[in-house]
Parts: C-alpha cells; sequence; structure tokens
C-alpha cells in the first residue's frame, strides 16, 4: 500500500459528491495509504473526515483550497476578477488557525461578494511555515501572467520547501502542459514538485451526475446543462482510481511531455516518489477533540465565585425567601454544604461555568426577562442558590448536590435556563454585545438532498417541464416514514414511469441522494467561547448570522459549549400578571416572598381549579383526593409532579401515597433507617434523593455511589438476529453460541444495520411494564429501560399513553442463506396452508383447479407420486384431494420441515429465516394461495391462521422483505368453546410492495385479485403520520435558513398560507402527514427531516402501560450502535458490562453495610436491595419537581390572590386553542371576560373590576395593530360620547371594516343610543365569528324546519346525484330525514348496513349513536342524516374526483335546509368543514359558528370507533348532549 488519495468531498458544495465516509473507505479498498483532503473555502468536512479515516486506519492530510481573487474589493461581475485557488495544507494547529483566519476574512463584509473570496495580499500576510502552499490543481496559478511574480514573494515569506508545484496525469492537452509548466517552476524556484490527482466522484459513471450537482448548488431556478456559464468539470478521470491505474496515469503523461516538449522527465519520476514516500511526512497534525473553552470570568474566577457565594450567604440566609429563613442554629449545616461544593468545583474547575450562568440569568431577570426557579437537577446545588442561578434551598428541601455534579465525573453541569420565551433573542443580542461578537457565534447546519428534492432539482437540471418530475411528491411513506428513491421506484407508478422515461435523470438523482447541497444556520443553541472563535472554527456570516462551520453534532468537541437558552411560556404569563398586579391593585408582587403555606393558593389546588397553572392543567381530580382528609401541603405538590406519571402510577406508588393520605393505609418502613429518607413522603419512595440518602443511611454508601439505576428487558421478548428470532433468555442461556452473531439495530440515520453482540447479561427480578402500540407491538421491559422516540431515546417511566416510539419495519436478508429449491417451499407453504397431516392421512385439498394442478406438478417434482381424488359438496362443488400417505420419502421430509400437526401447531422451522428473497416469494406465495385473502379497493392482503407461531413467522418474514404487517389477535367462542384465531394485514404501500413481488407467482383466483388491485386508482392512503415532534425540528430548519413562509410556500407550489395552515408551532400537538413534512422538505432540503422520512421504523402511538408484577429481566450489549430490535420495538442496551460490574460490586458493598451499620442479616439485606432497586425506577427528579412546582405555586397564588390578573395574563399568553377554556375556568370563578367596549378596550385585556376582564381590540378578527393605534390616539383626549364622535376623531387608520367589525360585537353600543348591549344574544353569531375561541356562550337553536317543506327541492337533489352516480357504476344512499328537522348529522359516507338499506342512519348499526340520542334526550327523528359522500369511498382516503361529484350535492342539501346546527361524524367531512381544527380526537363535542353556512359546527367522530374502543361512547354522548343543550 502507499501513494495518497488526493480529494474534494461534497462539502466543496457543487463541486464533489464524494462523502467523506466514502471516501476514507474507498481509499482503503483501492491501497492507498493516505487521504489528502481539500475543501474549497470551507473547513467543515474536518472533524467527520478525520473520524472517518481513523476509523479505517488511514493517515488523513487536511488542507483547504482558497479562492483568491485579482482585488477582493472589486464587487462588479463585467470587471475581469479571475480566480485561482492554492490549496492551504497545515502542518500542525498553528497552520489551522492560519485556515480558520483566512476563511474568517474571507466571509468579511469587504471581501465577500456572492461568495467568499481573499486576495494574494491577504494570503501572504497571514501564512507561515506552518503551512505548505500548492499552486494549486485545476485553476491554479501555473500557467498565469503573475506566476513568477507570487511564487517570489512566497518563496521569500515561507521558503521553497513549504511551496509545492502540483502535477494531475490527465490525458488532455491543458494539463499535459500544466504539468510541464509546473516541472519548469519547480526547478526555477527549487519548489517541491508532486503528482497528485483529482477526485471529486467515485466511479466514472457519477461524471454527469457531479454537473447536475453543480447546476443543482448554483440555486438557480432556470440553471440546467445547457446554461453557457454552468461550471462543468469535464474531466473522465476525476474519480477515485486504483492507485496501480494512477502510476500508469502518470507514466502515460510523462511519455507524452517528454516527445511532445523534448524535455528530461526524471524530476517527475521524483515527484511521483514524493508524493508516495514524502509529503506525508511534512505533517503533523492529527485532530484531536479539544477541552471546554469558556469565558475567563474574572482573573480569579474561583475567589470571585466565593465572594459571590458569601455575599450570597449573606443575603440569601438572613430574610425569608418563599416564607423560609433557616433558623440562625442551622447556618453551620449550610457553611459546610458550601465548603463541600467549593471544593469540588475548585477541583472541576467549573467556577467559570456558573460566574458565565449567573451573568447572563442576573441580567435576563434586571431586563423583565424574567428567571425561573431553576430546571432539573441544578436545584440541588447551594451555590447555585446563593449566585441566584437558582431559587430553591437545597436544604430546605433536601435536595442533593451530587444528583447535580458526581465529584468524580469531568465533563461540564448542564445548567438549563429558563428565560420569558418573547424575550430569548433580545436576551441573546445582549450575549453577543457583552461577550463579543468575536467569541459568540450560532452554530452551522448542513442541508442535504433528500428523495423527493433531489427528483425535482434533477428535473430541473435536465431541462424537464415541471408536469414531467411532479412524481417528486408522491415519494411514499410507508406508516409515515418515506421511502428513499430505490424504494419509492418499487411501489409508485408514476415514480417508476418517470424512472423508465427518463432512466438517466432517474440515475442521477439515485448517485445524487444525500449529498449536501447548501449551508445553513442552526435554529437553536449559542456558542460563548472562552477566546476568539476562529482559534478553533472558521466563523461565517450566513443571511446575516455569525456562524462556526461546525455542525451541533461535532460542535463540543471543539471545545465550543453549546448554551441551552429555553423560552418558557409560563414565564411571560408571570411576568405580564405581576404588571397587571402592579397597574391595577398598585402592588409590586414579589414571587420570592410568597409563603409556600398559603391558605388560598393550596385551597384552590385541593379543589382541583387548576385550568390555565403550570404542570398542573389535568391533575385537578389527583389533588382533590390528596386534599380529602386535610389541606395540601406544598410537599404534597411537589410529590404529585413526581407521582403523576405512568410509572408511578402503574407501578401503585401514587396509589399508595394517595391512600396514606386518605388515612386508607398506615405509614411503613422496612427498616428504621429508611424513615430519614422516606419520611416526607409517607414511606413511599418518590424521589431520585430518597433512594440515594437510603444507600447512604443504611449500608453507608457515598453520594456518588449511591447515584446507579438498573435498567432491562424481559426474558421472554424476542429479538432479531440476522438469521433468526431468539428470545433474550434463550440468548443469556446460550452465551457461547450467540456472542458475537449479528443482531439488527439501528444506524444514526435510523436505518436498519446488522450489528454485533458483546455480552448477554441475567439482571435478575425487577417490577415490569408491559407497553402495547395501536399496532399491536407489546414489551415488557423495565421502568427505566429506554425506548426510542423521534427526538431520542427516553426511559419507559418518562413516556405516555400517546407518545410515539419506534417500531422496525424493515429487516435484512441473512448474510447465509439455505439451499431451498422453490417448488418445495411453495409446496411446503401450501401445505401448511390447506394440508392435514395426521396419522392416518396426508393430504392436501382445495376448490381451485389451478391451484390443485400446480400443487400435484410441484409435488410430482419434489416428491414423486401422489393420488388425486375428487368430491362433490351438496352445491355441486367440486373439492380435490391430493393424497401422499404412501410416499415415505415426503412424509419424513414434511414432518422435519413442518412442525406441529394440528391447524393451531403447524409452523416452519427456523431453516426460514436464512432464505434468500426469491425463496421468500415462492414460500409467501403458497401461504396467499391457500390462506390468504385479497381486498381490491383498499389495497389490503390478509393471511389468517390459528397457530401463534406461524402468524410470528410470517410477519417476521414479511420484515426481511421491507413490508410491514399487522398481527391481530381475535379471540370468539366456536361451538361454546374459545376460539383463538389470528390475522395479518398488509395494507396500503405495504400491499402494493407485496402483490409487486408475488403477482407473477400465484395460481389461484387470487391472481386476479391482485391484479385488480393493482389496477386501482387513486392516491394510497396515508395511514401513519410523524409524530408531533417533527413540527419543531421543521421549525428549527426554518430558521436555520431564515426562510419566510412567503417562499416556503413558493418553494413548496402551494398558495400562501397553505403549509404554516393549522399548525401549532409555539406548542406541538398534532402528528403531520407525511407528504405534508416532504412538502415543507422540498424548501428547507433538511438532511434530518430528510432522514426521518427515510428511515427504516414507524412511529407507533402507545396504546398502553401497565405494572405486571416482578419478573426475571435481562439485557444484552452490542458494539456499535447501542440498540437492538425486542419484539420487533427499538429499545437501548442500556447496561453495558462495565456498569453490570459496578453494580454487582454495590450490592456486595450494600449487604457488607447493611450489615455493619444496620445490623441487618444479609438475606434481609438482600432483599431490601432488590425492593428498593426496583422501586428506584420510578423515582423522579426532586429538584426538578421542587423547581416546576414552585413556578405552579406563583401561578396559582396569583390565581387565587388576583384572579383577574391572572386570568388577564393568561389569556394574552397562551395560543388560541387554550382560550377557551381559560375563558368557561373564569367565568366558573365568576369572572365574565366581555366583549371589547369603545371606551374601555385597549391593546391587551384589560381588568374593567375584580369581576370583569375585557377583551382587546386587536382580538377582533380583521382589526390590526394600525386601527388600535388611531382609536386609542384619538381617545387619548377623552372618551367618544357618540358614533359621529368616533367618526370625526379616528383617522383612516380604522376604515369601514374595521368599524363594522367592531359593531358588530357590540363595542360601540354603549354611546349608540337603541344599540343592543354586546351580551345580547342577536350578537352571539358575530361574536362567535369575531371573536375566535374567547366566546363560550351557547347558539341557542329555536328552528324548526319542516320535512316536507323542502322535500321537492331535497328529491330533486336526490335524483341528480343518483343519476349522476349509477353510469359510474355507485350505489347512491339516500339521506334520512325526520318530520321535523332541529339538527343535521353529516357523516364521512355510507357504511354497509346504510349501502343495504338505500338510507343514511340504518337502525342495525345506528345502536352507538341511539345510546348517545337517549341519554342526550333527543331523538332522531329531530335530525336530518346524510353524508359528505353518497356513495362507498373506493378508498381510505376521498379522491378529488369523488369530492367533486358528492360536495355539491351536499352543499344543495345544506341551502335547502338552512339548519343552524350541523354535526360533523367523521374525519373526512370534519377536514371539509373545520379546515381550523388541528386533531379532531382531541376537539370532540367542541363547536363553532361559520357564518358562511350561518350554522353552529359541532365536531362528532366516526360512530364505528365504538365497536373497537367501547369507552368512546361517553365522547358520542357528549356530542349529542351538546346538540340537546342548544335545541332545549
Amino acid at each position: 500500500m502507499t501513494g495518497i488519495c488526493f480529494c474534494r468531498s461534497d462539502f466543496s458544495i457543487g463541486e464533489s459528491m464524494l462523502k467523506v465516509t466514502q471516501i476514507a473507505k474507498i481509499a482503503k479498498e483501492k491501497n492507498y495509504s493516505a487521504v489528502a483532503l481539500c475543501d474549497t473555502m470551507t473547513l467543515s468536512s474536518l472533524i467527520e473526515a478525520s473520524q472517518a479515516c481513523a476509523k479505517e486506519n488511514i493517515p488523513l492530510i487536511s488542507g483547504v483550497r482558497l479562492r483568491i481573487v485579482e482585488d477582493a474589493t472589486v464587487k462588479d461581475k463585467k470587471q475581469n476578477n479571475r480566480a485561482w485557488f492554492p490549496k492551504l495544507y497545515f502542518k500542525n494547529e498553528e497552520g489551522l488557525r492560519i485556515a480558520y483566519k483566512l476563511l474568517t476574512m474571507s466571509f468579511a463584509d469587504d471581501n465577500f461578494y456572492y461568495v467568499p473570496r481573499l486576495s494574494f495580499e491577504h494570503l501572504l500576510n497571514e501564512i507561515t511555515t506552518d503551512v505548505i502552499i500548492s499552486l494549486g490543481d485545476q485553476h491554479s496559478q501555473v500557467g498565469t501572467r503573475l506566476l513568477d511574480e507570487r511564487v517570489q514573494m512566497l518563496v521569500n515569506k515561507i521558503g521553497a520547501e513549504n511551496i509545492v508545484a502540483e502535477c494531475i496525469p490527465f490525458n488532455t492537452p491543458i494539463f499535459d502542459r500544466l504539468t510541464k509548466e509546473s516541472l519548469c517552476i519547480a526547478e526555477k524556484y527549487g519548489l517541491k514538485l508532486m503528482y497528485s490527482d483529482l477526485c471529486m466522484y467515485s466511479e466514472p459513471k457519477n461524471k454527469k451526475a457531479l454537473i447536475a450537482l453543480s447546476a443543482i448548488a448554483s440555486k438557480g431556478e432556470s440553471v440546467t446543462f445547457n446554461t453557457p456559464w454552468l461550471n462543468k468539470p469535464v474531466y473522465d478521470t476525476a474519480y477515485i482510481k486504483d492507485y496501480t491505474d494512477y502510476i500508469q496515469m502518470c507514466k502515460d503523461q510523462m511519455n507524452r511531455i517528454k516527445s511532445r516538449y523534448n524535455i528530461d522527465v526524471t524530476p517527475l519520476v521524483e515527484a511521483v516518489k514524493f508524493s508516495a514516500f514524502g509529503f506525508e511526512k511534512l505533517f503533523s497534525y492529527k485532530w484531536e477533540a479539544k477541552s471546554p473553552c469558556l469565558p475567563q470570568m474574572d482573573e480569579k474566577p474561583f475567589d470571585k465565585l466565593k465572594k459571590l457565594c458569601k455575599e450570597g450567604f449573606k443575603n440569601k440566609l438572613t430574610k425569608p425567601i418563599l416564607g423560609y429563613m433557616p433558623d440562625p442554629t442551622e447556618l453551620p449545616k449550610y457553611a459546610a454544604r458550601l465548603q463541600y461544593e467549593l471544593d469540588i468545583i475548585e477541583k472541576l474547575d467549573f467556577s467559570n461555568y456558573f460566574l458565565l450562568v449567573k451573568d447572563i440569568l442576573d441580567w435576563a431577570r434586571q431586563n423583565g426577562m424574567g428567571g425561573s426557579y431553576g430546571r432539573g437537577s441544578s436545584g440541588g446545588c447551594l451555590i447555585a442558590f446563593l449566585l441566584d442561578i437558582v431559587e430553591t434551598d437545597p436544604i430546605r428541601f433536601g435536595l442533593m448536590f451530587e444528583r447535580f455534579i458526581n465529584p468524580s465525573r469531568h465533563d461540564l453541569p448542564d445548567v438549563d435556563m429558563d428565560i420569558s420565551s418573547s424575550k430569548r433573542q433580545e436576551l441573546i443580542a445582549r450575549i453577543i454585545q457583552d461577550y463579543g461578537s468575536e467569541n459568540v457565534a450560532s452554530i452551522s447546519n448542513y442541508i442535504t438532498l433528500g428523495a423527493s428534492g433531489v427528483i425535482r432539482a434533477c428535473g430541473r437540471v435536465y431541462g424537464l417541464p415541471i408536469n414531467e418530475y411532479n412524481c417528486s411528491s408522491k415519494v411514499p411513506s410507508e406508516h409515515g416514514v418515506s421511502y428513499s428513491l430505490s424504494q419509492a421506484v418499487a411501489v409508485v407508478p408514476e415514480i417508476e414511469l418517470f424512472a423508465t422515461k427518463y432512466p438517466e435523470v432517474w440515475e442521477t438523482a439515485l448517485q445524487l441522494e444525500g449529498c449536501i447541497s447548501a449551508y445553513g444556520v442552526h435554529a437553536a443553541g449559542l456558542i460563548v467561547a472562552g477566546e476568539p472563535l476562529i482559534n478553533r472554527a472558521a466563523v461565517e456570516n450566513r443571511r446575516g448570522n455569525q456562524v462556526v462551520c461546525w455542525d451541533k453534532l461535532v460542535v463540543e468537541s471543539m471545545g465550543l459549549i453549546k448554551m441551552d437558552l429555553l423560552g418558557l411560556t409560563t414565564l411571560d404569563v408571570l411576568n405580564l400578571a405581576k404588571q397587571y398586579v402592579k397597574d391595577n391593585f398598585n402592588v409590586d408582587l414579589d414571587l420570592l416572598s410568597i409563603p409556600l403555606d398559603d391558605k388560598e393558593t393550596l385551597k384552590l389546588f385541593g379543589e382541583g381549579k387548576t385550568s390555565g397553572v403550570f404542570q398542573f392543567e389535568v391533575a385537578g381530580a389527583l389533588l382533590k383526593r390528596l386534599a380529602v382528609n386535610e389541606p395540601l401541603r406544598f410537599e404534597d405538590l411537589v410529590a404529585a409532579t413526581a407521582l403523576n406519571r405512568p410509572g408511578p402510577m402503574d407501578s401503585g406508588l401514587l396509589e399508595d401515597y394517595v391512600a396514606i393520605k386518605q388515612g386508607l393505609k398506615d405509614e411503613h418502613y422496612d427498616h428504621p433507617n429508611l424513615k430519614e429518607a422516606l419520611k416526607e413522603t409517607y414511606g413511599v419512595i418518590v424521589y431520585q434523593e430518597q433512594v440515594m440518602k437510603a444507600s447512604m443511611d443504611l449500608a453507608g454508601f457515598t453520594a456518588s455511589e449511591a447515584d446507579f439505576l438498573r435498567k432491562c428487558i424481559v426474558g421472554d421478548s424476542v429479538v432479531a438476529l440476522d438469521d433468526d428470532f431468539v428470545t433474550i433468555e434463550d440468548l443469556y442461556r446460550n452465551k457461547e453460541k450467540y456472542i458475537g452473531k449479528n443482531i439488527f439495530s439501528l444506524n444514526e440515520k435510523y436505518k436498519t444495520v446488522k450489528d454485533k453482540i458483546i455480552d448477554v447479561y441475567d439482571n435478575g427480578y425487577a417490577d415490569v411494564y408491559k407497553i402495547k402500540t395501536k399496532l399491536g407491538c407489546e414489551l415488557e421491559c423495565t421502568a427505566d429501560h429506554k425506548l426510542l422516540k423521534i427526538d431520542g431515546f427516553t426511559e419507559l417511566k418518562n413516556l405516555n399513553v400517546g407518545d410515539s416510539i419506534a417500531i422496525n419495519k424493515k429487516l435484512g436478508i441473512a448474510e447465509t442463506t439455505t439451499k431451498f429449491s422453490n417448488k418445495k417451499l411453495r409446496l411446503l407453504s401450501m401445505i401448511i396452508g390447506d394440508g392435514c397431516l395426521t396419522q392416518k392421512h396426508y393430504y392436501f385439498c382445495n376448490t381451485d383447479k389451478r391451484l390443485v394442478d400446480n400443487f400435484v406438478s410441484l409435488f410430482n417434482d419434489v416428491y414423486g407420486f401422489c393420488r388425486v381424488t375428487e368430491q362433490k359438496t351438496k352445491k355441486e362443488k367440486t373439492i380435490y384431494y391430493i393424497y401422499f400417505n404412501t410416499n415415505k420419502e415426503a412424509r419424513k421430509d414434511i414432518d422435519n420441515l413442518i412442525l406441529g400437526k394440528k391447524s393451531a401447531e403447524k409452523h416452519f422451522g427456523n431453516y426460514i429465516y436464512s432464505l434468500n428473497q426469491e425463496q421468500y416469494i415462492y414460500l409467501l406465495s403458497g401461504l396467499i394461495d391457500t390462506d390468504g385473502f385479497v381486498l381490491t379497493k383498499q389495497p389490503k392482503i390478509e393471511y389468517s391462521t390459528t397457530s401463534k407461531e406461524l402468524a410470528i413467522q410470517i410477519v417476521n418474514i414479511l420484515s426481511k422483505l421491507g413490508i410491514f404487517a399487522k398481527n391481530f389477535r381475535k379471540e370468539t367462542k366456536h361451538k361454546g368453546k374459545p376460539y383463538i384465531s389470528y390475522k395479518i394485514y398488509v395494507t396500503g404501500e405495504d400491499a402494493i410492495l407485496l402483490q409487486n413481488l408475488l403477482k407473477e407467482h400465484l395460481f389461484s383466483y387470487k391472481k386476479e385479485l391482485l391484479e385488480e388491485m393493482m389496477s386501482t386508482n387513486g392516491t394510497l392512503y396515508n395511514k401513519y403520520c410523524l409524530p408531533k415532534e417533527i413540527i419543531n425540528i421543521i421549525s428549527e430548519e426554518k430558521k436555520a435558513q431564515n426562510l419566510t413562509w412567503k417562499e416556503i410556500n413558493k418553494l413548496c407550489g402551494v398558495k400562501n398560507g397553505a403549509m404554516s395552515s393549522a399548525i401549532n408551532f409555539s406548542n406541538p400537538q398534532q402528528k403531520l402527514n407525511r407528504n405534508r413534512v416532504k412538502k415543507f422538505n422540498l424548501a428547507v432540503n433538511s438532511q434530518k427531516i430528510d432522514d426521518f422520512i427515510n428511515c427504516d421504523v414507524i412511529w407507533d402511538d402507545i396504546e398502553s402501560i401497565e405494572f405486571v408484577g416482578k419478573k426475571h429481566v435481562y439485557d444484552l450489549q452490542t458494539n456499535n450502535n447501542h440498540n437492538y430490535l425486542a419484539n420487533n420495538i427499538v429499545v437501548h442496551n442500556c447496561m453495558g458490562k462495565k456498569d453490570l460490574k459496578k453494580m454487582q460490586t454495590y450490592k456486595q458493598q450494600w449487604i457488607e453495610g447493611c450489615q455493619k451499620i444496620s445490623n441487618m442479616h444479609p438475606f434481609d439485606a438482600e432483599a431490601l436491595w432488590n425492593k428498593i432497586e426496583a422501586f428506584a425506577g420510578y423515582a423522579f427528579n426532586k429538584s426538578h419537581s421542587v423547581e416546576y412546582t414552585l413556578l405552579s405555586f406563583a401561578s396559582m397564588y396569583i390565581k387565587a390572590h388576583y384572579p383577574t390578573a391572572f386570568y388577564a395574563a393568561t389569556l394574552s399568553v397562551l395560543p388560541e386553542e387554550k382560550l377557551k377554556n381559560i375563558v368557561k375556568d373564569a367565568d366558573s370563578n365568576g369572572i365574565k371576560v366581555l366583549p371589547p367596549d369603545i371606551n374601555l378596550a385597549g391593546e391587551n385585556f384589560t381588568i374593567i373590576d375584580d369581576k370583569t376582564i375585557m377583551i382587546p381590540f386587536n382580538r377582533v378578527k380583521g382589526v390590526g395593530p394600525t386601527a388600535v393605534k388611531a382609536i386609542l390616539d384619538a381617545r387619548a383626549d377623552g372618551s367618544f360620547t357618540s358614533y359621529q364622535d368616533f367618526e370625526a376623531r379616528v383617522t383612516g387608520k380604522c376604515n369601514k371594516r374595521h368599524r363594522e367589525s367592531l359593531n358588530k360585537i357590540g363595542a360601540f353600543a354603549n354611546i349608540v343610543p337603541g344599540q343592543q348591549p354586546s351580551s345580547d344574544i342577536t350578537r352571539l353569531k358575530d361574536q362567535y365569528e369575531l371573536l375566535p375561541e374567547l366566546v363560550i356562550k351557547t347558539l341557542k337553536s329555536t328552528k324548526r324546519i319542516s320535512g316536507t317543506d323542502v322535500k321537492k327541492a331535497l328529491d330533486k337533489n336526490n335524483e341528480m346525484g343518483q343519476s349522476l352516480m349509477e353510469p359510474l357504476g355507485k350505489k347512491y344512499v339516500h339521506p334520512y330525514s325526520g318530520k321535523v328537522i332541529r339538527y343535521v348529522v353529516i357523516f364521512d359516507g355510507p357504511n354497509k348496513s346504510d349501502l343495504s338499506s338505500g338510507k343514511f342512519a340504518n337502525v342495525r348499526q345506528f345502536e352507538a349513536i341511539s345510546t348517545a340520542l337517549n341519554v342526550a334526550g333527543i331523538t332522531k327523528e329531530e335530525g336530518y342524516w346524510t353524508g359528505l359522500m353518497k356513495t362507498p369511498k373506493e378508498q381510505k382516503e376521498i379522491t378529488t374526483p369523488e369530492l367533486a361529484l358528492n360536495l355539491p350535492l351536499l352543499q344543495r342539501e345544506l341551502q335547502l335546509l338552512k339548519p343552524e346546527i350541523i354535526v360533523l361524524m367523521g374525519p373526512d367531512v370534519i377536514r371539509q368543514f373545520a379546515k381550523d381544527v388541528k386533531k379532531p380526537s382531541e376537539a370532540i363535542g367542541q363547536s363553532f359558528y361559520d357564518a358562511e353556512y350561518d350554522a353552529t359546527f359541532i365536531i362528532g367522530m366516526n360512530p364505528g370507533m365504538i365497536y373497537f374502543r367501547p369507552e368512546k361512547q361517553k365522547d358520542l354522548n357528549s356530542v349529542f348532549e351538546k346538540v340537546a343543550t342548544m335545541i332545549h
């Protein structure tokens, strides 16, 4: 191995398509000894390239390719200001800093012009002998008029030995001439002469794809291959060649030069040798992670820290804070704790960190940004309390410092800083001002080409009409996860057509998928460094943001610490509420002075009146239970914060706490030495700090030793190996067999890959929970085991029902496959389906002649003789029996290959997990041909069986083919006995993928059904969505690229407002349709989003989490990715071998300590260890509980003492969808929220008196800030006395439309004689429309519609509908009309019973609605029952043509009936009429007024849900109860 691979990566935007990981791998494969990487005007690839090369054990020579122009001050395209591109290689760290500085200069305003640029003077002034300067490869200085002059200047500055003239051995006249001139200039000045290369793609076929990437990176919509100025790399050999081929190219060039120029080429021979053996020796630089770099906050930061602590000690411990001041006798305890903490901070050198955080938060508080009571474990730090970083006294609240900083830890502590959400940007500006722009910057974001984006980009570059590549919007998703290009083409006809019609464009797209196409700015996080950033990064300017060249994944490895500034809306509420209190009650409220035993506050908590109160909005019922016998204490609220989570609730800890609090159960301590740790929570383990203290009190642990938890998986969970599915218990019992075997896991892009099993551990018995998902996956594990959410691995105890976790959808084929004939596999699967294997008879039977003939043919080929008989049924149907009893060879083979004889037992052996794809197809074809079922219109393929093992095997086989299947267990009764069956469903895109695999291999009638399914028109139904957290990621990417919504809508090709419609970006609550996410990514082009779109997992909702008792638990360790698949759920391997050994050591230490300190028998000590260890898994961070409960308490204190201020602030700050509940809560407490009055309202919610709040003008729809200002400016001269007075004094800024809106809601009622007041019922419709979510009165309906009045017109409408549908072969279902109509109910479409009867609301499937009507006290005869669709939907989703046929019919019905109440009973009709409803399942029972229809719409639900979820009946009841309140 010898020679260097000279490359650029795709970080050289548009110049190379090589990824850095690809470079290292290919260089190693092609026998190179090192990689030399020089990207154009960026060092962003350095860290990733260093890590990739280290992984391949190949050295990296690092540098940067610079853009040098004649005059960097010229900013005129018309002037000839040509650039040349020398390369700067850095020998050492000082050389790297020179590169940082030059790149930073290139982004300065004086130099930047479309691209970063430098002058030769910049280069000459900065370089030293710490760098090697190459005259360049492509576009080099060689051959230019200034060559001699500039080479001489470089030689004078750094010496000839540090300058390299490169030779590129490409077979073109230009490169031959450049090599000759390089030889001459090197001889003239004594420069190093070196052969190098120009590698920008991996193989010859990539050349045109690189040209396309160059066009894409230009960002111009009109840039195509035909654009004249497009920078086209025309070199056929600019790919990574085998080293031997490269040497031959050098020899060929030498021969050409010698022949053409008749010169001695011996120096060129030496140039090859220097490249191979000499160049690498010039460099000592090797990238290494850097130590943290923080601002030096003082000459002696530790002394400053001590001084501030001393001042804090005096100021904060000698006055009441939150109603508490330590007794003087306790101060020595505080002093000792402070000294202990200071000693650790000094030892770990954390002083500057504390001083920096204090400085930021001090300024935030002083400038009205709020500073919270703290967040996370920092509340356990007395220093943080004394410095005002947190407001939780750790000794008062029993918080532990070691929970925050473990003295044995050397990473920085993590203080999350909460500030007012609305002031976050202001705080960032101040940080830049105080710490210097040279030390503060944002973080880079690397934007890559996603699947749909690359189709669109390539289509544009190839000059195709936009309609030809519109298929980019149809890149499909499986269960909310988008396909890659290679997956998409297999299942989407439009994409397949595109790939077939434009094969070159498609090939280009495949090659460019995942390449970096642009740079952006990360939305969150800020670097605050202790030295100029150019010492550790190149600092660039992107869209006005100063940005380091590193992204968030690598920035901290350069010692640049990312500060987390977290915006908290609750702080905005508290700050505004304090201002309301000051303005209206003349009280300067100090929230730190409020006592935590305030009776009024605790009373409201005990009454469960928690609406609008941070953290406790849905905990009212729990608090009422806790307050049954005695008033609540603050400590109860802290405990409720910790216990009101799935883990403690399901384990019984919450119920134990409540029962003891209510006096129904006695306090209990397993040992007297536990009482001190657990007495505050009545003997119940609630907090992690209690577990730590118990370990210290019982066994003499140090605080550091006590902080260790157990995490593991139940033994019968099945783990996916490369060629098998094995329980984790079997893995442990057969470790010698399985250690080192391949196991499936996910990589960082959520792609399924193979990893290695390192070890398997028996972790004893522990309390276990069963988690079940909506798609039927189940897993039992401990509370601390981590499962994968979209934002990272999360412990089960922190997950809730409704959270989305990762379910694997795709496994690979085994590396070593079993040799089976395809015919035998199909034969076996047919016998599994319709075979009989008893002691007397071995036969196959079926009624399908084609299938029978196929079976006989296969059997004769595989085993030989079989006997065929026929039998007629009563209905004259022929059943064919194929007997093979007497074929001993067949019987023996089948007995070995099919396990189990009865239908409920039959399944394959484990050999099926070692088959190849073709074998799986034959096996599946036999199963579907026998017991399969095909639904053509959905599309959907099913398989039914009574064998549990077979059902599991089929699901696993399908996953190996990348097909997700749902396995549902159904329990019924047959002849009075329990009958259990399993149905495997494959739907949507999965069904189409399976169809493609099977269509040529079926022989029964199902072959035609599959073909019919494929011919079904319409878009495939999108059954699954990406979790709500994707909205945060989209928001980050939008901000990172400084995109406006207008720009996003344009890039996505939609009208203004479409992309942001109905999405709450401040507090995401709804999932996003995968197609919408793909559209977003057309604009933001985010690799991160693309990874989620194309990952190999489904984001499935947790349906239940239940405690299932103690079980034997295990865990395993993987080599690279540290996760694996257990029961198809992605889990983290939580305990490594090192942790296991530590746990065993601590257990022994515990037993010995309990003997010595607590006089316990070893048996009792071990039993107590097991008990405490199990409950420790549910314990919560007490610091966090106290800190956030303090915020909640402050909110409730204001609500109790200044309720109008609380409601005014909450209504001002909270998002619109939460306002109605706040208004209702205010109303229930006797506080009215009134519409604006022209003389009383303002630009904020106004407190009129202690029982009245007035809505501001700007909450009236359409009334903007300029109109409000005009009103208030005029009113400053005195109240308006009449409407004429208003018109005379208010300027045109408040126009006619504004005035009309204000008039409709009653704003002028008090100055216009005779006008109805704003409270009049006649104004309610207008107020519903113009004051969204702020009006809670219910519109009453007195309207009665006689069915006979409109019968003729409705009949005509139905006749027209029927005439439209019948020619299309569609059955028309008529509405059902009561005699006197009070309300209208609209379904999505007819169900089976409706189709049968020909009318909606058929009685046979009307039970759930009938129940709801009876509960509400209204009748079916008072309603008009119809559907958005009058015919069955062709697919799950209504198609555009279907809607175009049906919607006008429904609209005509509503025009004729003019109902005042309309109930929407299904997701499709809700989407049609209630576009602002983000999550219909959470809006059931809500109503809104629509002026277009002059009706109140009530959000209902699909009543069919109740069949599967009977508990939803109460929701349906609430819908019709709402109807009843409006008509009675």
